[in-house]
């Protein structure tokens, strides 16, 4: 596949797609502010080639969070039979452009 795509992905999906090198520390705290004043609105982007999370890990952590909180779903994300569908870039990366 050239190019990208866009699909919604359960949560629990992405937890476990999570890259385990990722170099960010989040500030969830202040990720879950914004996502719950503002919605959702910046897709996870996933890399087809390992099934890993390339840009998002703060964002899902801070979803994670907000849903073991008990909280109803965000602006933009939709609940379908009690998962969080999230909104997510599929890509084609190689590893070189992944890393980076």
């Amino acid at each position: 596949m050239k190019g990208m795509r866009f699909e919604l992905l359960p949560l629990s999906r992405l937890a476990e797609m999570k890259w385990e090198e990722n170099p960010k520390r989040h500030d969830l705290d202040a990720l879950s502010e914004s996502i719950e004043r503002f919605g959702f609105n910046d897709p996870i982007a996933i890399n087809i080639r390992t099934n890993t999370i390339v840009e998002g890990h703060g964002r899902v952590d801070s979803l994670l969070k907000a849903k073991e909180e008990g909280k109803g779903p965000p602006e933009n994300v939709i609940e379908k039979d009690g998962e969080w569908m999230i909104p997510v870039i599929i890509l084609d990366l190689d590893e070189e452009k992944a890393k980076a």
